[in-house]
């Protein structure tokens, strides 16, 4: 996939300039296409940072009633540390009761909502959000 927008160009250049700083050769074979490969897992990583929980979570089903804790565990997720830019992944459990008057979220809407691969997400941010 060719990225062929200004910004995506200066942010090659940037990458290809980041090698070169510690000392290796952008042009050799197994780096030529790094800077593109990097832009496009930048991207991956930051894929649901402009994803609304609310809009996800409006789905509910309504003709359920359940007054007791709906845990979802195992919920893989990745991101990047704000600080180095370094991706960490892991896993996360989410925990509810439902309210009878909003009705049950989907196990697939809290684990989409649980794993948004966004950007600035830290590892000590998400687990006191969880």
């Amino acid at each position: 996939m060719a990225f062929i927008n200004a910004a995506a160009q200066a942010v090659e250049r940037s990458i290809s300039d980041v090698l070169r700083h510690i000392g290796e050769n952008p042009r050799r074979e197994g780096l030529k296409d790094t800077p593109r490969r990097y832009i496009k897992a930048l991207r991956e990583f930051t894929s649901g940072y402009d994803d609304a929980p609310a809009e996800i979570l409006s789905t509910v089903f309504k003709d359920e009633s359940f007054d007791e804790m709906i845990i979802l565990r195992g919920i893989e997720f990745q991101s990047l540390c704000e600080h180095h830019l370094m991706p960490f992944v892991g896993t996360a459990t989410v925990g509810y009761i439902p309210d009878p008057e909003i009705g049950i979220v989907g196990l697939s809407k809290l684990a989409r909502v649980a794993s948004p691969r966004s950007l600035w997400t830290t590892a000590a941010s998400f687990g006191a959000a969880a």
